[in-house]
């Protein structure tokens, strides 16, 4: 198997033309799950955040809602690792050296 970079793959993905002068409406939000967790700060806020749930209702909702003023719809998405996968065994054979 080959392995590359992602810039390798850009190099095949630009395209000589000119930007649009406008943007078309944006009706879909995709978020990463972990990066909202990561940018939310329980303990910077004025809201007291004692319990997971506390940080969902008084952190996360509000974030994800004041997301959906500017699309229609907004979609949090989660990373999961399957222990078969291609990018664990990859992940592994990096810090192995095999």
């Amino acid at each position: 198997m080959r392995l590359g970079s992602k810039a390798d793959l850009l190099k095949c993905l630009e395209r000589e033309e000119e930007s649009p002068e406008m943007s078309p409406p944006v009706e879909v939000s995709i978020i990463n799950g972990a990066a909202i967790v990561q940018s939310l700060y329980p303990n910077r806020s004025d809201k007291r955040v004692l319990t997971s749930s506390d940080y969902a209702l008084k952190l996360v909702l509000p974030y994800v809602s004041k997301q959906l003023m500017s699309v229609d719809r907004v979609d949090v998405v989660w990373n999961t690792y399957n222990p078969n996968s291609l990018k664990v065994h990859t992940r592994h054979s990096r810090e192995t050296g095999d």
